[in-house]
């Protein structure tokens, strides 16, 4: 069974990638504050040979549920996005029926995202279960229902793999939910346990 810490109050944990392929690098903080927590990143990655970069604020439950998230792009391309906690979604202030049924998020391209359907759930050995994401993909910032599947491979690895796609991946993740290794495309050079 996965075991997670859980970041006392007040306190944060930093995490930093790189992109596998050399395209990009990144750094998120994660704080535990009285209603939750919060993740704040600055990505910088490319997209058809072009650079850009990404700001992220997240705001999550004390259940791990997404509850806020607002993104900026150095193309000039922003997206607030609200969430109610039981799936159902404004997307810059309008009702985005598109997203109905939603928990989790997962931005494009970070792996901070993948901590939350982690912590939110508790999970078994071989236990298996299928989200309906709602999907940002920077840098155009657009965001549509994304069919995933995560099974627990014991201790903290997982396997993520697109419902809809052929893509699969075996994730590590350190004690306190924060990805280490996603090969192919992510891997930390910083983090709570090898600071």
């Amino acid at each position: 069974m996965a075991r997670f810490q859980t970041i006392p109050e007040g306190e944060a944990r930093d995490a930093s990638w790189r992109m596998a392929d050399g395209g990009g690098a990144q750094v998120f903080r994660l704080r535990r504050v009285s209603y939750g927590f919060v993740a704040q990143g600055v990505v910088h990655a490319e997209e058809d040979g072009a650079g850009y970069g990404l700001t992220v604020t997240l705001a999550m439950g004390r259940d791990w549920v997404l509850r806020m998230a607002r993104l900026s792009c150095t193309n000039g391309q922003e997206l607030a996005l609200d969430h109610d906690g039981e799936g159902n979604w404004t997307l810059d202030g309008r009702p985005a029926p598109h997203l109905t049924g939603c928990i989790d998020i997962d931005i494009w391209p970070t792996p901070f995202t993948n901590t939350l359907p982690v912590l939110r759930l508790p999970w078994r050995k071989g236990e298996s279960r299928e989200f309906t994401m709602a999907y940002v993909k920077a840098p155009d910032l657009q965001v549509y229902p994304d069919r995933q599947r995560y099974t627990s491979l014991g201790g903290n690895q997982f396997r993520f793999e697109a419902v809809d796609g052929d893509f699969a991946a075996d994730i590590d993740f350190d004690g306190h939910g924060l990805v280490t290794d996603y090969p192919p495309l992510f891997f930390r050079v910083q983090g709570p346990e090898n600071q």
